[in-house]
């Protein structure tokens, strides 16, 4: 099975006959497919026209929007979606989080101190430390220090 939007001359036939479309007749080198009632909030056309050899990305995606492809899959028009859902954050993830922008302020607070050390006429005094807020900082990082697995 195949993921994301059609890209080849079978996979956009798969998918317009998928949205309603009756094949008509080919010619030259296309396959004309038709719908009798298309619908309009979708955005799509009576007729199709889709070649058999899609050289193009622009070609490609002309298609998918006249047969109402990307909205009536729920996608925007570069073919993702829409609306994407929301993770739900652990706590195990929040904490880690909490930890990570924790060290990441602490660095960039000794670098500041430092600079002032050696030219306080020209740095500024970063002010007091960062504090550690709803977690204990461990000296061994966000994850902690993991015992090892004991060998058999």
């Amino acid at each position: 099975m195949t993921t994301g939007i059609p890209r080849t001359h079978h996979e956009v036939v798969r998918a317009a006959r998928e949205l309603g479309y009756a094949y008509d007749h080919t010619s030259g080198g296309h396959v004309f497919y038709t719908k009798e009632n298309p619908d309009a909030k979708l955005g799509q056309e009576r007729r199709l026209v889709i070649p058999t050899d899609i050289k193009t990305e622009k070609t490609l995606r002309n298609i998918l929007g006249g047969m109402g492809y990307f909205t009536a899959n729920g996608l925007n028009k570069n073919g993702q979606p829409k609306t994407r859902e929301k993770t739900v954050e652990s706590e195990e993830t929040a904490l880690y989080k909490l930890e990570t922008r924790f060290i990441q302020d602490t660095r960039a607070w000794k670098q500041l101190m430092r600079q002032h050390t050696r030219h306080s006429d020209l740095v500024a005094h970063p002010g007091p430390a960062p504090v550690a807020e709803g977690f204990t900082p461990s000296p061994f990082g966000p994850n902690g220090l993991k015992p090892k697995e004991m060998k058999r």
